[in-house]
């Protein structure tokens, strides 16, 4: 949880780190055992945390903001995810838009209470069709997103995008 301020304004945010969503069919495994034999390890980790973790947190997450959400003093602006949403290495672009879009219905049925805003890591544009399909599939979300926070944001056209909240300006 994080808070900032300025100009008199004052709001909460949750602050996310990592959390490379990933699960075993996004992958051409031939494909990342051929040119990325050492990242076989890594995705079978994330895949796990995937599946046992990231919904814990995403519980906590949701039940904190519920909380912090009572008060107008405390009140959840949004959550900021700081990059590498997904794993990536899919081998494809078309397993790679499948991550992307199996992400985001992750986090759109969590229903964490809050807008929710990432930037773009290095694993969300690694593999073959990553970057493309960051571009699909990315934008529309951020943009709705943004939209929340700030209904006159701009609309997110690639991963360079920024979000105002009070008298806050966030770059991404």
């Amino acid at each position: 949880l994080a808070r900032a301020a300025g100009g008199g304004d004052a709001f909460s945010f949750v602050l996310l780190g990592a959390l490379h969503f990933d699960r075993p069919e996004h992958h051409d495994m031939a494909w990342v055992k051929q040119d990325k034999p050492n990242d076989v390890r890594q995705i079978e980790g994330y895949c796990r945390n995937t599946r046992e973790v990231t919904p814990l947190l995403f519980a906590t997450v949701r039940a904190t903001i519920a909380t912090l959400n009572q008060s107008p003093a405390t009140r959840v602006a949004f959550v900021l995810q700081v990059g590498d949403l997904v794993e990536g290495l899919c081998g494809s672009e078309a397993l790679a838009v499948r991550q992307n879009q199996e992400s985001l219905a992750f986090v759109r049925a969590a229903q964490l209470g809050a807008p929710f805003l990432f930037t773009k890591g290095n694993h969300d544009i690694t593999g073959p069709g990553a970057v493309a399909a960051f571009g699909h599939v990315f934008p529309p979300f951020l943009t709705e997103q943004s939209r929340r926070v700030a209904p006159s944001a701009a609309a997110v056209t690639s991963a360079r995008y920024t979000v105002g909240c009070g008298h806050a300006q966030f770059v991404f």
